[in-house]
């Protein structure tokens, strides 16, 4: 189980160590991650509006949905991060 005071998450942990993250570790992995996924040449060829207006919020939330199922749990975070806002395109975000 990783500390809430830990390091920063690494993208190659895998589900269950994502689940047990606080959420500020989580929020600062997923605006990195957000980054990289807005800067990829794929982004551009994205045409759900769920995905358009994906934030580093709804990236967290794509990935926290991800990991409810245990067929996913051994993909790293990084993978995951790719795969959870095209595979969740079609439900819309929560509203914090």
């Amino acid at each position: 189980m990783l500390a809430a005071t830990g390091p920063t998450l690494s993208g190659k942990l895998t589900g269950p160590e994502w689940l047990q993250v606080d959420p500020e570790a989580k929020q600062a992995f997923c605006r990195k991650a957000f980054q990289t996924f807005r800067a990829s040449p794929a982004q551009s060829y994205i045409i759900s509006s769920n995905v358009q207006a994906l934030t580093p919020e709804g990236l967290c939330q794509r990935l926290d949905q991800f990991y409810q199922y245990a067929i996913n749990d051994e993909i790293p975070i990084n993978q995951a991060a790719n795969i959870a806002p095209l595979l969740f395109s079609d439900l819309p975000l929560e509203q914090p």
